[in-house]
């Protein structure tokens, strides 16, 4: 019998209508199913930084303190790309993990808030001090949710007393969250340092659907010394906390859609498979 090239052509029309928000949703079911196991991976082959780095990064945060703020938002400029001395020879480096435990949240963190970096995870925005337990503002940006990652998207969850980890090298620090606000890009006074005070701000999109006009600011203050649990390798115990239940549905909804849509996918591929067969 005659093969039907508009039948074949309408199968194959099919499974690229399907086959392109399966590989969305492929991606992050996988990030969220792996994503445990990659800061596990961070935590048990990181070690401390040598002395070299560390001395770039006490210069970056010193530069930090002598100049004037002069923020450029990564979300308003595609071209947004910073050059730091501290990985010079691998710019796409882990400086660190970012952990949140109410919303699940475990990311790369890396120097400069470049798309690339952006894709991949968050990112340090350059002007911030770099977060490593040192008095000043770091600032780290993440997407309101991306093609294989949920990242920051449910970042306005986040409450007074709410616990963001960061890991570096061979120690944790941890944050709890003290306010959050929303602001305009140009409005970067918003993000000047507090005397005294070792804070880490997150900063994504607001709202979550686009266009995003404003941004959506989530201030931490880290926890005294004095004041955090430390286990006998003298690193800071990470608190389990409940999962926030809405974090929690779109999990589901994301695995469920993803199974749906790969079903869909198979069955018309083995229609297409079946009808080439009979012809």
């Amino acid at each position: 019998m005659k093969i039907s090239k508009r039948k074949i052509f309408g199968y194959i029309l099919i499974l690229v209508g399907i086959g392109l928000p399966l590989s969305n949703f492929l991606n992050m079911s996988y990030t969220e199913i792996t994503k445990s196991q990659e800061l596990k991976k961070y935590i048990q082959t990181s070690v401390k930084e040598d002395d070299k780095i560390e001395k770039n990064i006490e210069k970056y945060n010193k530069n930090i303190d002598n100049e004037e703020i002069n923020f450029v938002d990564p979300f308003s400029d595609e071209d947004y790309e910073r050059q730091y001395s501290i990985y010079k020879n691998n710019p796409d480096k882990e400086f660190g993990f970012i952990e949140i435990p109410k919303l699940d949240i475990k990311m790369p963190i890396y120097l400069d808030a470049s798309v690339r970096h952006l894709a991949k995870g968050a990112a340090h925005i350059d002007g911030t001090h770099l977060p490593v337990g040192e008095k000043g503002r770091s600032v780290i940006a993440g997407h309101r949710g991306y093609y294989k990652d949920l990242m920051f998207f449910h970042l306005d969850l986040l409450e007074k007393g709410d616990h963001v980890y960061v890991y570096r090298g061979d120690k944790v620090l941890d944050y709890v969250v003290d306010s959050s606000e929303i602001i305009f890009p140009y409005e970067w006074e918003k993000l000047k340092p507090v005397d005294n005070v070792d804070m880490l701000t997150l900063l994504t999109c607001e709202p979550k659907r686009p266009p995003s006009p404003k941004r959506l600011l989530v201030n931490c203050v880290r926890v005294p010394e004095e004041d955090e649990e430390i286990d006998s390798e003298k690193k800071v115990v990470v608190k389990k906390v409940e999962v926030d239940s809405s974090v929690k549905s779109t999990k589901y909804i994301i695995y469920g859609v993803t199974a749906v849509l790969l079903l869909m996918f198979l069955r018309f591929l083995y229609k297409l498979i079946k009808y080439l067969i009979r012809r």
